[in-house]
């Protein structure tokens, strides 16, 4: 075996020596975010097709709405409010909902579920003189 140590020897410390030449420049690429990032569209959000503004209520009300995915409501729920609704701020919450129209969701051009958030502004002209 030892004509054939000296040639292994070499062989190997000539095979390591050749893969960290040529491993040093096998460099991968590192994506790198960019601010001038374009947005593909592959998700967009649900969002109001038609409105029907209808008399509601004297203060400012937000509503979040819960779409399925033929743009129907199907839940709503008043993040800003502590306190119970009342029947009639309830009844005109809903009848605003009702002729209300919404685009769903889209994922990858899919129609799907998604969520709203609706602001219903006070909107009286006080009128003096």
């Amino acid at each position: 075996m030892r004509p054939f140590a000296l040639p292994t020897a070499g062989g190997f410390a000539s095979a390591l020596v050749l893969f960290s030449v040529f491993a040093s420049g096998l460099d991968t690429p590192i994506a790198k975010a960019s601010h001038v990032d374009v947005p593909t569209g592959l998700y967009t959000e649900a969002s109001v097709r038609n409105y029907l503004p209808l008399g509601l209520h004297d203060s400012d009300i937000v509503v979040e709405l819960t779409i399925d995915d033929q743009g129907r409501v199907v839940d709503y729920h008043l993040p800003a409010m502590s306190a119970p609704l009342s029947r009639e701020l309830r009844r005109n919450i809903e009848n605003n909902l009702l002729f209300t129209q919404f685009n769903p969701a889209t994922s990858f051009g899919q129609p799907t579920a998604g969520k709203v958030r609706l602001w219903f502004r006070s909107s009286r002209i006080d009128v003096k003189g």
